[in-house]
């Protein structure tokens, strides 16, 4: 029987593999991998805040800046000033973003359906169930605050 110290080597190296299979994937020419999962927040948190985003993602508000003006400049979002707070930028994404979104996401569907060919579906429950709880308790242990996973990480 695999000790406990395997499975944590086995869900990493997962993570890495899948992580690079998605990077070779995706269309670097549109967006390069590490701008994605700020694309894919601004996309589905219209109207937010940078520092929303930084918050939320746990990166730096001076990676967000840079992140947002690549992501301006290449047609996927647009910057609007707060009615509210004329020195705050709200960020939503142009239907160019919205569609790279869309395309990225099927792809790494595409990609995840590839790597669970040989699970029954009964399988696949069972690793959610585990997984899941598994994560309920790391989270438990660990009060930090953590956002939830997006296809990119």
């Amino acid at each position: 029987m695999n000790n406990l110290a395997e499975v944590f080597h086995l869900l990493q190296s997962i993570y890495i593999i899948r992580k690079n299979t998605i990077k070779t994937n995706i269309d670097q020419n549109v967006i390069s991998y590490e701008l994605m999962p700020v694309l894919s927040y601004i996309n589905g948190k219209p109207m937010c805040s940078q520092k929303c985003i930084a918050d939320a993602l746990g990166i730096t508000p001076s990676a967000v800046t840079q992140s947002t003006q690549k992501l301006e400049k290449a047609g996927l979002i647009k910057k609007m000033t707060n009615e509210d707070n004329l020195r705050e930028k709200m960020l939503v994404a142009t239907p160019k973003g919205e569609e790279t979104v869309k395309n990225s996401i099927a792809e790494f569907d595409e990609i995840d359906r590839k790597v669970a060919k040989d699970l029954t579906d009964e399988e696949i429950t069972e690793l959610y169930e585990i997984l899941s709880k598994m994560y309920k308790t790391l989270k438990s242990v660990n009060q930090t605050h953590y956002r939830e996973l997006s296809p990119w990480d």
